[in-house]
């Protein structure tokens, strides 16, 4: 069975994904085909936008229909095979969907446009790496399943925990609660040493005794070891398709500190982790974005720096629990899947040719 993966390389996140799955399926015996796109330019995405708002404003509905029937099959790119299965990652590329004898997406709810689901009648199944993302993506219509995600195995045996050391990942700077952190922590020269990663040129710096910032990017090989060793993972997250730095961390058996909100409170509970109430939300396309309470984030992190070294070890062992019992559960949920589509007949013409009707 040959399952092509295809996603727009614009970020870390997105990289890991591919990876994962790429190497989850390799691993079960498919053939894999990894296909990364290269991001639009500002002047594609402002022209993207501007026929987006076009089409919906002043296009009548059956002609939006005949509109993307053209980009699926008129502008389609031209394979000599086509592959059993389409994997999309984040994004639909209606260009490639009569590529494959089946499309499955598995989005991130908080980047997936609204425009995006006039392709959706021609996505077999959407596979959901939340709870939260299944919420979204029945509400329109769409078949799907619950398969969860994974990350990395970032445990290092061979490492100490040291609880006053405490990390957080900023990434992009635009979803990870690094400014509502920043604050908190800058009030607390008596706290231990933060560590941030975060772009050289990020513009929130905050300068303390007590915040350190890694000014170069961290190879995977590096990350690992340092998030075994720090024992605590603050990550306040204002939206997550997954969350890979927070399963990360858990996986090393460190204790995070994130939001009380979808998805972030579906794989960090109080039994494994602490939880901080928001202040408020807004929408964020198929989403939502959670801003947290800085108080309460304040005295989350007190009451996490005062347990006692036995709790900590605790809720640490109770993390990486989840975490193995939950790359298990993915890797079998994920290749249960392909096997169903494996034993379907091929005959989808009239379905790639219309789409669902929905």
């Amino acid at each position: 069975m040959v399952v092509r993966i295809i996603a727009q390389n614009s970020g870390a996140g997105l990289r890991k994904d591919m990876g994962l799955l790429a190497s989850v399926l390799k691993e079960e015996g498919y053939q894999v085909e990894e296909l990364f796109l290269t991001p639009p330019n500002e002047r594609e995405v402002k022209r993207r936008n501007l026929y987006e708002r076009v089409v919906q404003k002043y296009v009548p509905r059956s002609f939006q229909k005949a509109l993307v029937w053209l980009e699926i099959h008129a502008l389609a790119k031209r394979f000599p095979k086509k592959v059993d299965v389409n994997i999309f990652l984040e994004v639909l590329f209606p260009q490639f969907i009569s590529s494959a004898h089946y499309n499955l997406l598995i989005p991130n709810q908080e980047w997936f446009k609204p425009a995006q689901c006039a392709y959706l009648p021609w996505v077999d199944l959407v596979l959901c790496k939340t709870r939260e993302a299944e919420r979204a993506f029945g509400a329109l219509g769409c078949t799907t399943r619950f398969i969860s995600f994974t990350s990395v195995d970032s445990f290092s045996p061979n490492t100490n925990k040291d609880y006053c050391q405490v990390l957080h990942f900023a990434g992009n700077g635009l979803t990870k609660g690094t400014k509502a952190l920043l604050n908190v922590w800058s009030k607390h020269p008596e706290w231990p040493d933060l560590w941030i990663s975060q772009r050289k040129e990020s513009n929130n710096r905050v300068i303390a005794n007590n915040i350190h910032y890694f000014d170069r990017f961290m190879r995977e090989e590096e990350l690992p070891e340092l998030q075994t060793r720090c024992g605590i993972y603050v990550g306040p997250s204002e939206a997550e398709g997954f969350g890979h730095a927070l399963v990360e961390a858990m996986s090393a058996k460190t204790i995070v500190i994130t939001t009380d909100a979808p998805p972030m409170n579906e794989v960090v509970r109080p039994e494994r982790g602490v939880l901080v109430s928001y202040q408020t939300c807004r929408p964020r396309r198929l989403g939502t974005s959670y801003y947290v309470d800085e108080t309460a984030l304040e005295q989350a992190i007190l009451n996490t720096l005062s347990l006692s070294e036995s709790e900590k070890l605790r809720m640490g062992e109770v993390a990486r629990k989840w975490y193995l019992e939950n790359d298990k559960f993915f890797r079998e949920a994920i290749t249960d899947t392909l096997k169903e589509f494996q034993w379907l007949p091929k005959i989808q013409e009239e379905r790639q040719l219309y789409g669902d009707a929905r």
